[in-house]
């Protein structure tokens, strides 16, 4: 669960898996188990979203590379065959003026997602937000982008006000899952503030503050 390598190359994926479960399941599980397994509160398959992430997959009928776009296909479901091994996932270091953010309010007792939030913002010039991606996981069925949000933040002037309002939206077309963690209303206002907080981040990140 430490990595020196990743803690410099690719710093949000380490703030993701350090918040995963407890030391125990950290050190026993894998990221590609993780993937493959797909449960709808797990925190990678947000990261392999949010940062374009490809996985290798090696079945019967040769290799292949599915994009994380399409590998989960619904509940506790990927774009794995019977006889599909993951075998490699490769994922997307954000380049130029970049930051990412990992967001997470877990359940108390089996430290899974009620609504985790993965941000990756890349800024150009006049901090104008070239590029955005948020990836939420832990709402619905599987990992789903908050397109509304990448949209209401593309091409504009990076600010609190912006990022306050663009993440009202990242509940915004998901079918929420009601349960005995909380009804929709509550969830979806869960993810406004975590998406709020992961964005509020990311963009201190792409600016080059240290947190």
């Amino acid at each position: 669960q430490t990595s020196d390598l990743v803690d410099r190359k690719l710093p949000v994926l380490a703030e993701a898996v350090r918040v995963i479960g407890d030391p125990l399941v950290r050190n026993m599980g894998t990221v590609g188990g993780s993937l493959a397994h797909a449960d709808p509160g797990a925190d990678l398959p947000a990261l392999a979203l949010a940062l374009d992430a490809e996985l290798r997959v090696r079945g019967r009928g040769g290799e292949r590379t599915v994009n994380a776009e399409d590998f989960f296909v619904g509940l506790m479901e990927t774009a794995l065959r019977p006889t599909d091994v993951l075998t490699e996932v490769r994922f997307q270091i954000p380049k130029g003026r970049a930051g990412a953010a990992y967001e997470k309010h877990k359940h108390p007792a089996s430290g899974y997602a009620l609504v985790g939030v993965a941000a990756v913002i890349t800024l150009g010039d006049s901090d104008t937000i070239d590029w955005a991606r948020v990836a939420l996981t832990g709402l619905g069925v599987q990992p789903t982008r908050a397109e509304p949000v990448e949209w209401a933040l593309t091409g504009k002037k990076a600010s609190d006000t912006l990022i306050a309002d663009a993440s009202r939206h990242a509940a915004d077309g998901i079918e929420i899952r009601e349960d005995l963690q909380g009804t929709r209303a509550y969830k979806a206002n869960l993810a406004a503030v975590c998406a709020r907080r992961a964005l509020e981040r990311a963009l201190a990140r792409a600016r080059g503050r240290v947190d």
